[in-house]
């Protein structure tokens, strides 16, 4: 699911949730990445 929150200077942040249980992950791509680079690693 795609979502987007705002940073603390205002800037929209967007991010994916995917998966299902207890354990979270947080996949972080540095700049001039997207959420394409972590497309192998989700659990659908």
């Amino acid at each position: 699911m795609e979502k987007y929150t705002l940073s603390s200077d205002g800037q929209k942040i967007h991010y994916k949730e995917s998966g299902k249980g207890n354990t979270s992950i947080i996949f972080v791509h540095g700049w001039l990445g997207n959420t394409e680079w972590w497309v192998d690693q989700q659990l659908f």
